[in-house]
């Protein structure tokens, strides 16, 4: 007979990683992007099915042409970005700060902060998290 295999445990985050590159966002996500050299927005759109309209509405203080090492919110598979506000990244610098602390020092809704982040007000944030704030201007 053979041996019946003994299940392994999987490791699996409890929270999304807040991180460059990586989506975040349930509802509606985004991808905050640090521009590198030969890119642009249409690149970026092709890349996250959206429209550099749509990428450049979110994006209030987004200089044009595009330049190495901005960071760009892009919106992944949304085109009609009517209703959701522009945004800021955000690099959090303080290590073992709360979502509510942080919501309370950048002077932001923690609800919103959460919404669009999908993060818990309780979650802990650290050194190196990266975040998109939205402000107070929403798209038309």
């Amino acid at each position: 007979t053979l041996p019946i295999p003994t299940p392994t445990a999987t490791v699996t985050a409890t929270t999304p990683p807040l991180a460059l590159e990586t989506p975040i966002g349930l509802e509606n996500e985004f991808v905050i992007h640090r521009v590198i050299e030969g890119e642009s927005l249409l690149l970026y759109a092709n890349w996250y099915r959206t429209s550099p309209e749509a990428i450049q509405a979110l994006n209030p203080d987004l200089s044009y042409p595009i330049q190495v090492d901005d960071l760009v919110i892009i919106p992944i598979g949304i085109t009609d970005v009517t209703g959701l506000p522009q945004f800021e990244p955000y690099e959090v610098l303080e290590e073992g700060i709360s979502v509510q602390e942080l919501a309370d020092q950048i002077d932001v809704s923690v609800a919103d902060l959460c919404f669009y982040n999908n993060i818990d007000e309780n979650q802990i944030l650290h050194s190196g998290d990266w975040i998109i704030v939205p402000l107070q201007t929403t798209n038309p």
